[in-house]
């Protein structure tokens, strides 16, 4: 080469200089251009993938939103029933959609593109082009409106009884109408719902039709999203139902029966607490109907005389239990029933394991 430029007169020198450096300049553009070309086609499956991975987020950051919905109507009807009781169900409609409204646009007004619970799932809206932020609040408005109008308009022909008017009447032609609408919109949810299980892209209608799509803010951390208080709550509920169900099944009185007997045996005292006032109670009395007269008297504030006592704690039917002790045959069958086999005398402490009639 230094040969070549030798060879070069002076005057072409400074124009032989130019046509190297614009050759080497077009050169490392085409390769940029190469390598960008290379990327892109790298990238794109990148962002296919993101946009469908994490249908699980996206399902639970819509019951997170509807979660925080639930636990501000409380409070807001609350607030309201004290004014006027009945302004809640009157505007029950209006005070939903407000709350929607409100949440929505302070989630996409505070500078992300996401609803809280969509925050909490590290999700943001995306489109492909134009202005997201518009996109936005035309979704929330679409959103609000669309729901609001429809449940007005649903429980005025509901009210106002369309359905049950001849069929050759322009109000029964009108409520087949919705009604034939109600069920191709929901045909149109379960196939985008179909679609959205296939692709991950766009979780309702309005999503579609507004092309916003939820793709993780960060991506980076897109798989660090830890379920551990999810799977614990579960946990928890699953075992609130097991004793809720299981709960009403078992006999409370019987199991602090036998715990109660068994514990003052292993100390050495009667299997139960022996009353004075009820030990000495006459021949005649019922024990049982007499713990139960006493507990009334003393919620209600009432004195028991002897006449009252025993006019209301004499036995009927009496039956003679296995310690020598009598009872009314109801009062002791029912204490047997509750404790289980058998119970204690409350004269004298003994099991009583069987009776007879007297």
């Amino acid at each position: 080469m230094d040969s070549n430029i030798q060879m070069i007169p002076p005057q072409d020198k400074l124009e032989f200089w130019d046509k190297e450096y614009e050759s080497s300049k077009n050169s490392r553009l085409s390769k940029t251009k190469t390598t960008d070309t290379i990327e892109n086609d790298q990238t794109q499956p990148k962002l296919d993938l993101l946009y469908s991975s994490g249908k699980v987020n996206k399902l639970d950051s819509e019951v997170l939103d509807n979660e925080l919905t639930s636990l501000l109507e409380e409070p807001l009807y609350s607030s309201f029933s004290y004014i006027n009781p009945k302004f809640v169900d009157k505007w029950k409609t209006e005070l939903q959609s407000g709350l929607q409204g409100l949440l929505l646009f302070l989630s996409f007004s505070s500078g992300k593109n996401a609803t809280y619970g969509q925050k909490m799932q590290n999700l943001t809206y995306k489109t492909d082009s134009g202005s997201t932020k518009r996109r936005l609040y035309l979704y929330s408005v679409a959103l609000v409106a669309s729901n609001y109008g429809w449940q007005k308009l649903t429980f005025y022909l509901s009210d106002k009884r369309w359905a049950d008017m001849p069929m050759n009447t322009m109000k029964y032609r009108v409520w087949r109408t919705v009604h034939l609408l109600e069920k191709v919109f929901r045909a149109l949810t379960l196939a985008n719902f179909i679609l959205f299980i296939s692709n991950g892209k766009y979780k309702t209608i309005l999503e579609r039709v507004f092309g916003l799509k939820l793709t993780f803010s960060k991506p980076q951390f897109f798989q660090s999203v830890s379920f551990e208080f999810m799977n614990r709550q579960m946990v928890w509920h699953a075992f609130t139902e097991f004793l809720m169900f299981i709960i009403p099944l078992l006999n409370t009185t019987r199991i602090k029966s036998h715990l109660t007997r068994s514990i003052r045996q292993a100390v050495g005292l009667p299997p139960v607490y022996i009353d004075p006032e009820i030990s000495s109670l006459r021949n005649g009395l019922c024990p049982i109907c007499y713990t139960e007269e006493m507990d009334k008297a003393k919620e209600t504030g009432i004195i028991l005389d002897e006449f009252k006592i025993a006019t209301r704690c004499r036995i009927t039917n009496g039956y003679k239990a296995n310690c020598g002790h009598e009872y009314c045959y109801v009062c002791i069958k029912k204490k047997m029933s509750r404790e289980g086999t058998s119970c204690s005398c409350l004269r004298c402490g003994n099991v009583i394991n069987g009776i007879t009639s007297i």
